[in-house]
């Protein structure tokens, strides 16, 4: 996977908030046994490695299956034999998904996410898949508190949740996901997940996405990180597949 993250130009921003932009595509990097996600951002790179076995995914559909992911960022180091300097990969973030066998209401799928700096880890927040009739919901906590601080929510009635086609037209393929604060009681609106178009040539011949995330105008970025986490947990729960041989891929329209 790809992940990489620009801004975009001064003249698309609003005054009353701040936008960047998130473009997930796929790259055929690392072994087939443990996809590998960088997240780039002009000229820093985070780069994140999922940590599951072939019969986990090929057996367990993706939204229940279980995962330990490593995000790194990319650091210079000094290699006095060459006389030069080369990349060094320093694990910041780690997220963890436990097996959850899902039905409705009941044992929803959740992911952990961990910062660890010195050796210490400190727990930066949860993301739950919550359950509801017809729309998709995710609700972010922050730390190891219980009380929500974000929710994320997308409409049922969208070309790409309600079936899969390999159709390569715009409408077949953007999904839109809210995001709403939830401190405050009124659930705000104030940012946005969008699964977009990324071009016929795209669709056809690549098994590329490409995401464009919106954050809160304030967002510290521990509550960025929690965001790109749940942009990660919304691609696992819907827009990808098992059964497939070649975890890069991961079979159907969606491959990821």
């Amino acid at each position: 996977f790809f992940l990489m993250i620009r801004r975009p130009p001064r003249s698309t921003l609003d005054r009353s908030s701040a936008a960047s932009d998130v473009y997930k595509r796929q790259v055929y990097a690392g072994d087939d046994n443990n996809p590998d996600i960088a997240i780039e951002d002009f000229n820093k790179l985070f780069y994140c490695k999922e940590h599951s076995t072939c019969s986990q995914r090929i057996c367990c559909h993706p939204s229940m299956r279980e995962f330990n992911m490593d995000m790194s960022f990319k650091k210079l180091k000094y290699n006095s034999l060459l006389n030069t300097y080369g990349n060094e990969w320093v694990p910041f973030i780690k997220v963890f998904r436990p097996y959850a066998c899902t039905c409705y209401c009941c044992n929803r799928p959740v992911i952990e996410i961990d910062h660890y700096i010195d050796g210490k880890k400190t727990r930066l927040g949860t993301i739950v898949n919550e359950w509801k009739c017809c729309d998709y919901s995710f609700l972010i906590r922050e730390g190891t508190s219980e009380a929500t601080s974000f929710r994320i929510n997308g409409d049922c009635c969208q070309c790409p949740m309600l079936f899969k086609s390999n159709c390569p037209c715009a409408v077949c393929h953007e999904a839109v996901f809210d995001l709403y604060d939830c401190r405050r009681g009124d659930e705000k609106k104030i940012g946005q997940i969008n699964k977009v178009w990324s071009g016929t040539m795209q669709e056809v011949f690549s098994n590329a996405d490409e995401y464009t995330v919106i954050f809160p105008k304030k967002a510290t970025w521990k509550q960025k990180i929690l965001i790109l986490c749940c942009m990660i947990f919304i691609d696992y729960c819907y827009f990808e597949e098992s059964g497939t041989s070649n975890s890069r891929s991961r079979g159907g329209r969606h491959r990821r």
